[in-house]
């Protein structure tokens, strides 16, 4: 075995590793904190991308305004959807 062949089989095998860890990881907090993770995921990998991506203070508003206007989008969605499950209900049952 070479040198660079140990180096990507190091590299894959802690790979693995965080994908395990991360897993579980993922699986307690959606767990114990659903709704936290599900709002606060979109603007961590988001900010995340744009630090190592190197993007500017402009973009980062950008992304975050975006994440926040789908946060918001998805709650109003879930309102408007209960709402009318409700009047439909009213209306079954009020023969």
């Amino acid at each position: 075995m070479t040198a660079t062949e140990k180096v990507v089989f190091i590299v894959l095998f802690v790979y693995g590793l965080c994908n395990i860890g991360g897993s579980v990881l993922a699986g307690n907090l959606l767990t114990v904190r659903s709704m936290l993770v599900v709002k606060v995921f979109p603007v961590a990998v988001a900010v995340i991308y744009l630090v190592l991506l190197g993007g500017s203070a402009d973009s980062l508003g950008a992304v975050l305004s975006a994440a926040h206007e789908s946060a918001a989008g998805g709650v109003i969605i879930r309102r408007t959807a209960h709402c009318d499950i409700h009047r439909r209900l009213e209306s079954d049952l009020s023969i």
